[in-house]
């Protein structure tokens, strides 16, 4: 299923509409959810009120990861007022070293974000895969599953490299790890340069060969695709 975003400054409404709302009409079937500032849910919740199944998200502490606990909080406090249902959070990755002291402060922020947004909200945590150490992404992992998270997504999208084949195998490692525990399979959400459907269908592959034969169970599995994907997709589909 796509997650359709847009995040860019000074959003206008008209911008919303071409990418976000009329991307949405086009294939509604395929979109589980969409990703914007909160201050835009209003608008464009109103005006998908025909597609109830269509999630509102946003993001938190975006894009860098770097606000202070104070600051997510009350984000996430107007998010909650703006009608958010799911929500992705940037952790500080650039400082994560695997030591207790980082677990201690990732575990700090996500759990925090979890008791504001309740058990049925959707949380999404943002590892960077592309540009955190790549050693470091399975115990990341496991600390933002273990506070709450419902999805591991790869990137923001607004970095130098987003998704990449090796981070989304650590992530499968983290989920099949997850399981082994005895616990349901987290989903995982793929973003940042899936620019055609190519790039989609071999994430989907990686992620079926990983996860699905081993344990033959559905997982959730979003991506993020870029607004050229997106327009590939309804060229070839519709």
């Amino acid at each position: 299923m796509f997650d359709v975003t847009f995040l860019e400054p000074n959003t206008t409404q008209e911008q919303l509409r071409k990418h976000v709302i009329n991307r949405v009409i086009a294939c509604p079937q395929f979109v589980s959810s969409i990703c914007i500032y909160s201050q835009h849910i209003p608008y464009v919740k109103a005006s998908l009120l025909h597609f109830p199944h269509v999630k509102m998200g946003t993001v938190l502490n975006f894009p860098k990861g770097n606000m202070d606990l104070r600051q997510v909080k009350a984000q996430t406090k107007q998010a909650i007022i703006a009608g958010a249902e799911e929500f992705d959070l940037v952790v500080p990755w650039y400082s994560y070293d695997g030591s207790r002291e980082a677990d201690q402060k990732i575990d700090l922020l996500v759990n925090s974000v979890r008791k504001l947004i309740g058990d049925k909200a959707i949380l999404k945590v943002i590892l960077e895969t592309g540009e955190i150490d790549i050693d470091f992404i399975i115990p990341l992992g496991f600390t933002c599953i273990i506070t709450g998270a419902n999805f591991l997504k790869t990137s923001t999208g607004k970095t130098d490299t987003g998704a990449t084949v090796e981070g989304v195998r650590e992530i499968c490692c983290v989920l099949n790890e997850n399981r082994n525990w005895g616990r349901s399979i987290p989903g995982i959400k793929i973003s940042g340069g899936v620019n055609n459907l190519v790039t989609v269908n071999t994430y989907l592959q990686l992620i079926k060969n990983r996860i699905y034969q081993v344990w033959g169970t559905p997982i959730r599995f979003g991506v993020g695709p870029s607004s050229t994907a997106l327009e590939e997709y309804t060229r070839n589909y519709f």
